[in-house]
């Protein structure tokens, strides 16, 4: 007798086929691969989130795929209509949670964003993965072309952003001097961006904040050497 829409399901009708259980091994096996290829890339480069990291979010992200197919499939729900997608979805909102964690602020400086994308990024991988099929392949895909991104595009971006090199110095001097330390940087290219200062002190120093953009051919360390010996400068500090 046909068993109406919306009924409880046995647990062996619930159960997966030995079939279908080995493919749910190799999607998951291949998102591991995956999402290990990525974070392989952002271990060799310190990154907040690593190799385990990136495993992990794509291996969940798949497991959550496959769960969410096996719960929409006609054994289980009794033949009624459902989406697939519905339990998948929360994937793509709750990683923000995860990459939120990546993204760290030092001083002006805000580093772990591309960790965060790229978390993100394995999460959808590890969707399509679930999905098996062509999308396995898109998967493949995806991590070639992230990989390529995260390598390749970084030296791009580098050389891009060269001559927009963003520092923070901290400077502790004499308010008299401070048109000497202005024309240091002017001489050298170096353009202000922003200046932060403190009241002087009782034997008149005054510290100060400069978030500048140096040019390629300037480095730090040379910058340090004009400043610190120039008059009334006591202290000199870069973030």
């Amino acid at each position: 007798m046909p068993r109406s829409n919306g009924s409880p399901q046995s647990f062996r009708e619930r159960m997966v086929g030995p079939d279908e259980l080995g493919m749910a091994i190799f999607r998951m096996a291949a998102a591991c691969a995956l999402g290990g290829a990525i974070g392989w890339q952002r271990e060799a480069h310190d990154r907040p989130a690593g190799f385990r990291t990136h495993i992990l979010v794509c291996v969940g992200a798949c497991l959550v795929m496959l769960v969410s197919l096996g719960a929409s499939s006609p054994a289980v729900t009794g033949g009624s209509a459902a989406d697939p997608g519905r339990i998948a979805a929360q994937v793509v909102s709750g990683i923000g949670f995860l990459g939120a964690g990546t993204i760290l602020r030092q001083g002006s400086i805000i580093r772990g964003l591309t960790t965060a994308a790229s978390l993100w990024t394995v999460a959808a991988i590890g969707l399509a993965a679930g999905l098996g099929g062509s999308y396995l392949l898109l998967a493949a895909a995806a991590t070639l072309l992230v990989l390529l991104i995260l390598t390749l595009f970084s030296h791009v971006e580098a050389r891009m952003l060269s001559h927009r090199q963003v520092h923070g110095l901290h400077l502790a001097i004499t308010h008299s001097e401070i048109s000497a330390v202005l024309g240091a940087l002017a001489d050298r290219g170096v353009m202000i961006g922003s200046v932060g200062s403190s009241r002087p002190d009782s034997q008149g120093v005054q510290r100060l904040h400069f978030l500048l953009r140096v040019p390629p051919h300037t480095s730090r360390e040379e910058l340090t050497r004009a400043l610190i010996t120039l008059p009334g400068v006591q202290e000199v500090e870069w973030e």
